[in-house]
């Protein structure tokens, strides 16, 4: 089958080709090449072919510049080998295997067959997708996100219930990546995906990020280049991590789960490490963080939780001065429980006590402060030296 340089137009309820809006009831083709070698039919359900050329250009703009692939189907497998396809700025170069017990099954059971999917390079130029829904245009987010192609490759097989992959990465711009391999269960039904994320990799920095979000809309500043790596899980209602954010201002690390089948259920470790907490917050006053944060708890409500919870700033500043081996601490049972906050130095000496009671109705805090001394000249609560304390109920 050879055609070249054809023309040929399709018309239906009256329409007429409009320019970079594509509609499939108006068609006008032009430059239309189609090249099909070793095409073979057996009665054994086999059929191939060779896709050798395959062009045109629609008026509404659709420009088709190259597709190709070489094709296998019969009773057990279909293959798709080497397909090239170029759509306007688009580009797509992959191997696709499909295998399924039977014609039958694969029409009327199409989920019982599994796939393997290689995409070797994958090029997505979103304005392509103009013509075929022109209020994109319109959309900020989309116009933003145009500005420059998606690119990547992906490895991938399994089924419609699990997705097994291998590799993908996928790149916006130079700055902006994000890698990852793992699994997928469930994946055509939101409600009930499961995923198993292994070394993922997602870097940006602050010049992408703001096409999207605005410092000022926040409240915080981004920092220069930042990036999230590690593993995440999710499994029914159980959700799991041990992952790191990077970044100029600082490192965050967070190990820790969550089940929320049927009560709540808890165990979290986050570690703060030197942390431009004023840059972040845009607040002069305000120092580097270290931190270390753990907190385990059970309930069937959080009016019911039983949790120990501990706190360790190692060091934080404010203005001047800088704050040493803080430390919180607390406990719940069954909803009620003391939380504990103290610090002690040549220059501030407190504690603070709290009596808790979580109750859907009436939650009631009861705090006690024992402030045994503090310098007030060095907080620059007065301009003269002077020794103070206090305590006081709330």
């Amino acid at each position: 089958i050879d055609f070249q340089n054809q023309k040929f137009e399709f018309y239906q309820n009256g329409k007429r080709p409009t320019q970079a809006e594509f509609s499939a009831e108006a068609l006008a083709f032009e430059n239309f090449y189609l090249k099909l070698n070793e095409l073979k039919i057996s009665k054994e359900e086999n059929l191939s072919f060779n896709l050798d050329d395959f062009q045109f250009k629609e008026e509404s703009g659709l420009v088709l510049q190259e597709f190709q692939m070489k094709t296998q189907l019969n009773s057990k497998e279909t293959s798709l080998e080497n397909l090239r396809l170029q759509l306007n700025n688009s580009i797509l170069y992959a191997n696709l295997k499909l295998n399924y017990n039977s014609l039958d099954e694969l029409i009327n059971r199409p989920t019982n067959s599994r796939f393997k999917l290689d995409v070797s390079s994958l090029k997505v130029d979103l304005k392509d997708a103009y013509i075929f829904s022109p209020e994109l245009k319109n959309n900020e987010q989309i116009q933003n996100l145009a500005q420059k192609n998606l690119e990547g490759n992906l490895n991938a097989e399994g089924d419609l219930d699990k997705l097994t992959i291998s590799e993908f990465d996928l790149n916006w711009g130079k700055n902006t990546q994000l890698s990852l391999e793992g699994s997928l269960t469930q994946y055509i039904d939101v409600e009930n995906l499961g995923f198993d994320v292994k070394n993922l990799v997602a870097k940006t920095n602050k010049n992408d990020v703001f096409q999207f979000i605005s410092e000022e809309d926040l409240g915080i500043s981004f920092p220069e280049i930042f990036a999230i790596t590690g593993d995440f899980k999710k499994n029914g209602n159980d959700y799991s991590t041990h992952s790191q954010l990077k970044s100029s201002m600082g490192n965050v690390e967070l190990k820790g789960f969550f089940d929320a089948n049927k009560k709540i259920d808890y165990d979290v470790d986050v570690d703060v490490i030197s942390l431009k907490l004023g840059e972040l917050l845009q607040n002069d006053k305000l120092g580097n963080l270290n931190m270390q944060l753990a907190s385990n708890g059970n309930g069937n409500t959080v009016y019911d939780l039983t949790a120990e919870f501990s706190t360790k700033i190692d060091s934080i500043r404010f203005d001047t001065y800088t704050f040493s081996g803080m430390s919180i601490s607390g406990d719940l049972e069954k909803g009620k429980g003391e939380l504990d906050f103290g610090y002690r130095d040549e220059n501030l000496q407190f504690d603070v006590a709290s009596d808790i009671a979580l109750d859907s109705v009436s939650p009631q805090i009861d705090v006690k402060l024992n402030l045994k001394g503090i310098r007030t000249k060095i907080f620059n609560l007065t301009s003269k030296a002077l020794r103070a304390k206090l305590l006081a109920n709330f």
